[in-house]
């Protein structure tokens, strides 16, 4: 499964508390910091909720960190293709 993890530093020390270690996680599709705000974001593939558990554990206490499950963009747009709420393209006549 893809994950979007979402972090932001509480303890002020940006430098001492960027989490890395993400390797442990899986495979990692990207990273990205802001350290002039003191955020940043993973994707990363990870099959096991058990290991991104204990990883979210290790950082808890100096960062926040939010957790999103995701899918790739041609997934998620068949998918959502299928739900009544979408509106097609195509009139219907």
């Amino acid at each position: 499964m893809f994950f979007q993890i979402v972090w932001e530093v509480t303890s002020g020390k940006l430098a001492n508390v960027i989490p890395n270690n993400t390797e442990d996680l899986g495979v990692i599709i990207s990273r990205w910091h802001d350290p002039a705000r003191g955020c940043g974001v993973y994707i990363v593939e990870c099959d096991s909720v058990e290991l991104l558990n204990e990883w979210m554990g290790v950082w808890a206490s100096s960062c926040n960190i939010q957790v999103h499950p995701i899918v790739q963009n041609v997934k998620g747009s068949s998918n959502v293709q299928t739900k009544p709420w979408i509106i097609s393209s195509r009139s219907e006549e």
